[in-house]
Protein backbone atom coordinates (compact mmCIF):
# COMPACT_ATOMS: atom_id res chain seq x y z
CA UNK A 1 0.00 0.00 0.00
CA UNK A 2 1.05 3.25 -0.65
CA UNK A 3 0.84 6.33 1.66
CA UNK A 4 -0.55 10.01 0.32
CA UNK A 5 2.20 12.77 1.13
CA UNK A 6 1.72 15.59 3.17
CA UNK A 7 0.95 17.43 0.32
CA UNK A 8 -1.85 15.19 -1.27
CA UNK A 9 -4.68 16.92 -1.20
CA UNK A 10 -7.46 14.29 -0.37
CA UNK A 11 -10.48 16.73 -0.42
CA UNK A 12 -12.38 15.45 -2.90
CA UNK A 13 -10.97 11.87 -2.58
CA UNK A 14 -13.23 8.95 -2.45
CA UNK A 15 -12.05 6.06 0.04
CA UNK A 16 -15.21 4.12 -0.77
CA UNK A 17 -14.45 3.93 -4.69
CA UNK A 18 -13.29 0.18 -5.08
CA UNK A 19 -10.56 0.42 -7.62
CA UNK A 20 -9.68 -1.77 -10.60
CA UNK A 21 -7.06 -3.61 -11.34
CA UNK A 22 -4.48 -1.60 -13.81
CA UNK A 23 -6.70 1.97 -12.53
CA UNK A 24 -4.36 4.65 -11.98
CA UNK A 25 -5.20 7.72 -9.40
CA UNK A 26 -3.71 11.04 -9.68
CA UNK A 27 -4.05 12.75 -6.42
CA UNK A 28 -3.29 16.80 -6.84
CA UNK A 29 -1.44 18.43 -4.36
CA UNK A 30 -2.32 21.60 -2.35
CA UNK A 31 -1.04 24.44 -3.36
CA UNK A 32 0.38 27.50 -1.08
CA UNK A 33 -1.16 30.92 -1.28
CA UNK A 34 0.56 34.15 0.25
CA UNK A 35 -1.02 36.35 2.62
CA UNK A 36 0.18 39.73 4.11
CA UNK A 37 -0.45 40.28 7.99
CA UNK A 38 -0.14 43.68 9.42
CA UNK A 39 -1.37 45.79 12.50
CA UNK A 40 -0.90 44.18 16.13
CA UNK A 41 1.66 41.37 15.53
CA UNK A 42 5.43 42.00 16.41
CA UNK A 43 6.58 41.12 12.73
CA UNK A 44 4.31 42.50 9.77
CA UNK A 45 5.22 40.12 6.91
CA UNK A 46 3.60 37.84 4.00
CA UNK A 47 3.30 34.52 5.04
CA UNK A 48 3.07 31.19 2.58
CA UNK A 49 0.41 29.14 3.60
CA UNK A 50 -1.79 25.82 2.50
CA UNK A 51 -4.93 26.97 0.16
CA UNK A 52 -7.74 26.46 2.12
CA UNK A 53 -6.68 27.67 5.45
CA UNK A 54 -9.10 29.88 7.51
CA UNK A 55 -8.52 32.66 9.16
CA UNK A 56 -9.07 30.94 12.85
CA UNK A 57 -6.14 28.45 11.72
CA UNK A 58 -3.62 30.94 10.49
CA UNK A 59 -4.42 33.12 13.60
CA UNK A 60 -3.25 30.11 15.71
CA UNK A 61 0.12 29.88 13.75
CA UNK A 62 1.07 33.21 14.27
CA UNK A 63 2.59 35.38 16.81
CA UNK A 64 0.75 37.99 17.78
CA UNK A 65 0.81 40.97 19.83
CA UNK A 66 -0.29 41.38 23.72
CA UNK A 67 -2.61 43.99 22.46
CA UNK A 68 -4.42 42.09 19.75
CA UNK A 69 -7.88 41.70 19.46
CA UNK A 70 -9.41 39.17 16.97
CA UNK A 71 -12.70 38.64 17.84
CA UNK A 72 -14.28 41.09 14.89
CA UNK A 73 -11.94 39.09 12.33
CA UNK A 74 -13.94 36.30 10.57
CA UNK A 75 -12.29 33.12 11.70
CA UNK A 76 -14.30 31.13 9.15
CA UNK A 77 -13.52 33.27 6.19
CA UNK A 78 -11.47 31.08 4.08
CA UNK A 79 -7.96 33.09 2.98
CA UNK A 80 -6.80 34.25 -0.21
CA UNK A 81 -4.43 34.78 -2.39
CA UNK A 82 -2.69 38.39 -1.73
CA UNK A 83 -5.30 39.11 0.99
CA UNK A 84 -4.28 41.64 3.69
CA UNK A 85 -4.96 40.95 6.88
CA UNK A 86 -5.15 43.48 9.33
CA UNK A 87 -5.14 42.49 13.17
CA UNK A 88 -6.82 45.18 15.01
CA UNK A 89 -5.48 46.64 18.49
CA UNK A 90 -6.95 47.63 21.58
CA UNK A 91 -4.48 50.41 21.72
CA UNK A 92 -5.96 51.45 18.37
CA UNK A 93 -9.02 54.51 18.22
CA UNK A 94 -8.10 55.27 22.53
CA UNK A 95 -8.28 58.65 22.85
CA UNK A 96 -5.55 60.36 25.65
CA UNK A 97 -6.82 61.17 29.11
CA UNK A 98 -4.66 64.04 29.69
Amino acid sequence: MVEPSKKADLADFDAKHPLREGEHIVVPEKRNIRVFVQGAVPHPRPYEIEEGMTMGQFLRTIELSSEAVTYSLPKRQVLQEGQVIQVPSRKRGRKSLS
